[in-house]
């Protein structure tokens, strides 16, 4: 049933406006809340009160509100989910059609229903997963030789509390028609390398990406409406 629900950001994270405290991960392959149950709309869905590798708490503490649960690509795969940051809406079992695509990239196995795409940085193609819980934008080295340090920005991760990252300003393009922009990437600690490594990918696209685009979540596949 379709479910118009109001989002918010707080510190570079995408949180459910519902009185919920949900944080919205693409990054995460599963949901959890602590009373059990995620509502949306109407909908009412059964998940885990807890998720092994990061609690309610952990969230809370880093991303600077309360959080009380997490909705992960398990939900937001099963039916049509349109993410429209710009308009504070997550539409869930959206029944409008998104009709660009973007070039999508098959990770391993191992990234257990993670999305991502083809891109373009620095005249090179990567292969980005698209994860809205990271505040910072990610690339490996490599593909930031040559560029000049713009800043260093601090992070978190679940395997390391808070972590400095220099950042570059780097020639972007989503390949699928539109003009090139410039774009923030950090250079990932050893933990996100080792994720990377295990799902075959280049780098890791956050919110960034849904402050510029709408952007559905459809058959497995990543689509927007502009």
């Amino acid at each position: 049933m379709l479910a118009n629900c109001p989002i918010k950001t707080v510190n570079n994270h995408i949180i459910l406006d519902n009185g919920q405290n949900i944080l919205v991960d693409m990054g995460s392959p599963v949901s959890f809340h602590n009373s059990g149950v995620i509502a949306l709309g109407e909908t009412q869905i059964n998940v885990p009160g807890s998720f092994p590798m990061v609690s309610a708490e952990f969230l809370s503490e880093k991303i600077g509100c309360q959080i009380d649960g997490l909705l992960g690509m398990d939900l937001m795969s099963k039916v049509p989910t349109s993410i429209r940051l710009n308009d504070g809406i997550l539409v869930y079992d959206d029944d409008a059609i998104y009709s660009t695509r973007f070039q999508m990239y098959q990770l391993s196995l191992l990234a257990n229903g993670l999305l991502a795409i083809r891109m373009s940085v620095n005249h090179k193609e990567v292969r980005m997963v698209v994860d809205t819980g990271a505040q910072i934008s990610y690339i490996r080295e490599e593909f930031l030789s040559g560029l000049v340090l713009d800043k260093t920005m601090e992070d978190f991760s679940l395997y390391n509390s808070r972590f400095p990252t220099d950042t570059y300003i780097c020639e972007t393009d989503t390949l699928i028609g539109h003009p090139a922009f410039s774009q923030r990437f950090g250079i990932p600690p050893k933990e996100i390398l080792s994720i990377l490594d295990l799902f075959q990918a280049d780098g890791i696209i956050g919110i960034d990406l849904f402050r510029r685009y709408d952007l559905q979540i459809r058959d497995e596949e990543l689509y927007t409406s502009a």
